[in-house]
């Protein structure tokens, strides 16, 4: 066995090392390195840390064929006061412990030129420690959250409520949001009974129920038994909503069975709206009868009204998040073993009882055997809508392909650092300019300006330092390609490129020419990464660098691979700048190449950290019905608001709270200047009012045709009303307000989006557009 190490050079402060580990004989072995002796250093091909801040140890494989370099790190306190540092490192046999041989290890730190800040050259990769990061792993609830609270078997978070039987299944859930996305005293019943099994043995009864309390989450352990099987149920109740559920099944007995099923009776009103399983948002009708297949990214729906709803997703311990967008069919779902049964199992919703029904199928069980049924539910709304806050964040957001000129802002209160430019341009790897971000931030923030670059986990640029660091692992942080035969789309150079250059092995990604003055000549190419990785761990204290070291304001995200634990993570680092955002945008995913997703199912567990969302790029228009607008565009059911890609309807958009980005043009022939309802928003102090869109029954406007849509904003001493035509010819409305028809409305004089005027009972609102009108009572 040989050992060879790179020369290590004096310090700054921190340092990372690769060790090239070559067997001598002809039999190949699994082998293990540690540093030892050392304060702050590892082996990070080895000793390992996971995203969820779990350790865990790889072995590297050595034959003569086949060296394995390993990459090691070794870190200095800023105070440090000793100058020379020694310590071994240990190559161990991984089966057997053996150690194989000992190096010295000895290194000086400079004295001469100290460096503060060791992750500021970019052209070193010395964050290769960050991939062991447990950053924001602390069990904190980042606002607006408040701890869960447990009365009993009733666990309560915000604006939410969950019951549990004696068998730890749910048996209530209880909303207390209005149809304005408020917290009310009001109870909304989500289930209309609890849920239950239906399957061979006669009823359940409990043996033994469990709490475990913390502010994160209650715990629940149940252990629960009937003729033909002992059922365990391991829940976790967190404080954003989200409940996971373990179910075991053990026979008890070998037993044929015709069918198994786990039933969710909802109430009626809450299922008035419907997203997934195949079906896009919108108004349900009460018609599901749907099976499983990897063919398409399903494995979860929402249904509810706006004020209450219970997202229900299932899988099994074969679960792998497949990739989002294009790249599903790289590692597509993977049917849960119990759930699925063969392609067996599916749901149907039986509208008489208005219950939705989990089925397997027929199956036989051995005496023994466990069947795991994972179920993850999500109850919504997530949080109160904050409509100041939304009206008040006003975005500037160019393409790649388009300098940021920061005179062109317009207004706008936030900038959007896209990638591909001199400030951030590579792809999701924000720390090759951080000193001119830096410089831009401290400009911005002068004049009373927050700054969100693009960062994300879903691909990342080649050009990183530590790039050969990450194929070094393996496959754990890119992904494998298993299909090196598929096209991609828009971008086919971009796979003949990155074969000849990084090889057919990883699955090649975004690929874009950069602009500005010093990047011109360069273009960016990237891999797809995994999101259940220590790339995680990479990824947050990266994000917790540049809040610290930049003063960035939060980030803008553009789809993602990463999952909630993660995202908590984000949202708490985030939260150590007083005022903070992360706005999300995703493809239309409800098509051939992205597996028909639906992408707020597809996403809801992350929903709970957004500011605001931006969807739009894929749905080619918004000439859509008002239910798809309501559940696949705006995010009101989910306590959020939304904005409009370039091609947006003002109009339209404003009966949502929506309005489009500023600078997101990619043909300057057609601008989509968002100021005329900026200035509606500050004008008018629509910040302040309360929503009572064409969904609540409560709002006191009525029209005369479905073709138009209205919300009213009710103020403190006057309300305002805005009004759309759905339809593309000009539309006569007949109006009433608080059931009077002789009411006067006055359409303010908004430049860029209607002209002044008067209106008593009625309104022609022109084609495919309307207007904002103010109410004189």
């Amino acid at each position: 066995m040989e050992l060879r190490f790179s020369p290590i050079p004096a310090l700054a402060r921190g340092d990372v090392h690769t060790f090239a580990v070559e067997c001598a004989t002809d039999t190949a072995r699994n082998v293990f390195l540690t540093l030892e002796g050392f304060e702050d250093a590892a082996c990070v091909s080895c000793q390992c840390v996971d995203y969820l801040g779990k350790p865990f140890q790889k072995a590297a494989a050595v034959s003569p064929e086949a060296p394995f370099r390993l990459w090691c790190y070794i870190r200095v306190a800023k105070d440090a006061t000793v100058r020379d540092y020694e310590g071994q490192a240990v190559l161990r046999d991984a089966d057997s412990g053996e150690i194989l041989l000992t190096k010295i290890v000895r290194y000086s730190v400079s004295a001469d030129a100290p460096v503060e800040d060791p992750f500021l050259d970019a052209s070193k990769p010395s964050r290769v420690c960050w991939l062991n990061s447990t950053t924001a792993i602390d069990g904190s609830v980042p606002a607006p959250f408040l701890p869960v609270c447990r009365n009993g078997n009733t666990v309560s978070l915000l604006g939410r409520s969950i019951t549990l039987d004696e068998l730890g299944m749910p048996s209530a859930i209880c909303s207390y949001f209005s149809k304005s996305i408020q917290i009310t005293e009001k109870a909304t019943d989500v289930l209309s009974a609890p849920m239950h099994w239906e399957l061979d043995g006669g009823t359940f009864e409990n043996r033994s129920l469990e709490f475990s309390d913390s502010d994160e989450l209650v715990s629940v352990i149940a252990r629960n038994e009937n003729d033909a099987f002992f059922m365990d149920v391991e829940a976790k109740i967190e404080f954003d909503g989200f409940v996971g559920y373990r179910i075991t099944l053990e026979a008890k007995k070998d037993l044929p069975l015709e069918d198994m099923a786990l039933t969710v009776p909802v109430e009626k009103n809450c299922t008035e709206l419907f997203m997934g399983l195949g079906k896009k948002g919108g108004s349900f009708d009460r018609s599901l009868d749907w099976k499983w297949d990897p063919t398409y990214d399903q494995d979860c729906f929402w249904t509810g009204a706006v004020n209450a709803g219970l997202h229900v997703r299932l899988y099994g311990e074969n679960y792998v998040k497949p990739p989002v967008n294009i790249y599903y069919n790289q590692n597509p779902l993977r049917i849960p073993e119990s759930w699925g049964n063969e392609g067996l199992g599916g749901i149907r919703f039986d509208e008489a009882s208005s219950c939705f029904r989990l089925y397997t199928g027929a199956r036989t069980v051995k005496k023994g055997e466990r069947l795991l049924f994972g179920m993850n539910l999500i109850l919504t709304p997530l949080k109160e809508i904050d409509l100041g806050k939304h009206f008040g964040m006003r975005i500037f957001h160019r393409p790649p392909a388009k300098p940021i000129h920061f005179e062109e802002r317009k207004g706008a209160n936030i900038v959007n650092i896209h990638h591909g430019n001199d400030l951030n341009p590579f792809i999701n790897y924000p720390f090759i300019e951080t000193e001119a971000l830096r410089d831009f931030v401290n400009m911005a923030h002068k004049q009373n300006v927050l700054v969100k670059p693009y960062y994300t986990i879903r691909e990342l640029t080649i050009e990183i330092p530590e790039f050969q660091a990450f194929r070094d692992q393996g496959y754990e942080l890119y992904e494998k390609n298993n299909h090196p035969e598929q096209n991609h789309l828009w971008q086919s150079e971009s796979k003949k490129w990155l074969v000849e250059h990084v090889g057919g092995d990883v699955i090649p990604a975004w690929r874009q020419q950069l602009t500005g003055e010093k990047y011109k000549e360069f273009f960016d190419a990237s891999i797809l990464t995994n999101g259940r990785s220590r790339l995680c761990n990479f990824y947050v204290e990266g994000l917790n660098y540049m809040v610290e070291k930049v003063g960035i304001d939060g980030i803008y995200i553009d789809d993602l691979a990463y999952d909630r634990n993660t995202m908590k993570r984000v949202r708490r680092v985030i939260d150590k700048r007083p005022e903070a955002y992360i706005d999300f945008h995703t493809w239309n995913h409800f098509n051939s190449d992205a597996a028909m997703a639906n992408c707020l199912t597809l996403y809801t567990e992350l929903l709970p950290y957004i500011d605001k969302l931006w969807i739009g790029e894929g749905f080619h228009n918004y000439n859509y019905p008002a239910d798809f607008w309501l559940v696949e565009i705006s995010g009101i059911p989910f306590g959020l608001m939304s904005e409009m890609m370039m091609e947006g309807n003002r109009w339209r958009g404003l009966v949502f709270g929506m309005t489009c980005r500023l600078g997101w043009a990619h043909d300057d022939s057609y601008y989509p200047d968002p100021t005329p309802v900026w200035e509606i928003f500050d004008r008018f102090d629509l910040g302040n009012t309360e929503m009572l869109g064409f969904w609540n029954e409560e709002s006191p406007l009525r029209l005369s045709t479905n073709d138009a849509l209205a919300t009213v904003w009710r103020g403190k001493d006057r309300s305002f009303i805005a009004i759309a035509n759905m339809t593309d010819a000009p539309l006569p409305v007949d109006l009433s307000w608080n059931g009077r028809t002789n009411v006067r409305f006055t359409a303010p004089s908004v430049e860029g989006f209607q002209e002044g005027g008067e209106f008593v009972g009625s309104v022609t609102l022109p084609a495919a557009q309307g207007y904002f009108l103010i109410v004189n009572e």
